[in-house]
């Protein structure tokens, strides 16, 4: 994955999206920009529509096929009971193509104040997910998830000097070495982001949004992206982490379970180390990641014993 531009006038995108929403018969149309990352995220006031551009460079042909794989897996999750936050039904979701950006249009999901989610339900419900991509027949990327943590990568490698940085550059190679030799036939369809921030509370129920990191990944994947932070952030006594790791399925498999969540860890932790060494995330947040990986590597190494 290429790097989005650190700056961009988004009033040229909110202009596109507007004319495009109001030939759709959004007559009102009115795009408030709501997010900027590797993705603008518009609300279409009054409608209840969101448009999502991503803003990382890669040809059209690429970029389209991205975004419809993404509205696959998405349609996918919803036919099998998933509570998502899908493809828009008031206007065809796309994915269209607006000054020659690709755009994509989604159910808006308004602000809701709900009781958090007790830690077991949570993993219930990442489960549910998990078990519904196992029902996906369409190709997906090999490694998707992983591989754009390349281009992280290549940046970081420029940054040679802050020895836990060089560290955690070993630990990637450590491990795309393990995830690129692995086995093929042992990877699982996953939806490949689904970590808390992507579930969103809603006035009826909680719903998974993110669909652009669907790929074929190591079994436990999707488990593995909801524990990894709080393992990191608040130790093995974390009690989402408790919750994924007495699970009988993670028992019977618990190397596989164990791979996944280093895999995570480091690609997590490589993201926002990069993303904060380009003054776009949180550095503190990102320092108290790389310092915390290294021995949870170790712990999850020695079988993640309580």
């Amino acid at each position: 994955m290429n790097v989005p531009p650190a700056e961009e006038d988004t009033s040229a995108l909110a202009a596109g999206i507007r004319d495009r929403a109001r030939e759709m018969g959004l007559s009102r149309a009115r795009p408030v920009l709501a997010s900027a990352n590797f993705n603008a995220i518009f609300r279409l006031c009054p409608y209840p529509v969101v448009a999502r551009i991503s803003r990382v460079p890669a040809p059209v042909r690429e970029a389209l096929a991205d975004a419809r794989r993404e509205l696959a897996v998405a349609g996918h999750l919803r036919q099998q009971g998933i509570p998502i936050a899908g493809p828009a039904a008031i206007v065809s979701a796309g994915p269209h193509l607006v000054d020659g950006r690709v755009v994509t249009f989604w159910e808006y999901v308004p602000p809701t104040m709900r009781p958090p989610l007790p830690p077991a339900e949570m993993v219930r419900r990442a489960l549910a997910v998990q078990e519904a991509m196992r029902s996906y027949k369409r190709r997906l990327p090999h490694l998707g998830a992983w591989r754009f943590s390349r281009q992280a990568v290549t940046f970081l490698r420029t940054l040679r000097g802050h020895p836990a940085t060089d560290r955690l550059l070993e630990t990637w190679d450590a491990m795309d070495r393990e995830l690129e030799t692995g086995d093929p036939a042992s990877l699982r369809a996953a939806h490949g982001d689904l970590h808390a921030g992507n579930l969103l509370p809603g006035p009826e129920d909680w719903y998974w949004t993110d669909f652009e990191d669907a790929s074929r990944m190591p079994a436990f994947w999707d488990l593995a992206s909801l524990v990894t932070n709080p393992l990191l952030l608040d130790g093995h006594r974390s009690p989402l982490w408790r919750a994924a790791r007495t699970l009988p399925a993670v028992e019977r498999d618990l190397p596989g379970f164990l791979l996944a969540v280093r895999a995570r860890a480091i690609l997590s932790t490589l993201a926002n180390t990069w993303w904060a060494a380009r003054r776009a995330g949180e550095g503190a947040f990102a320092e108290r990641q790389l310092q915390a990986l290294e021995p949870a590597l170790v712990w999850l190494v020695s079988g993640a014993r309580a």
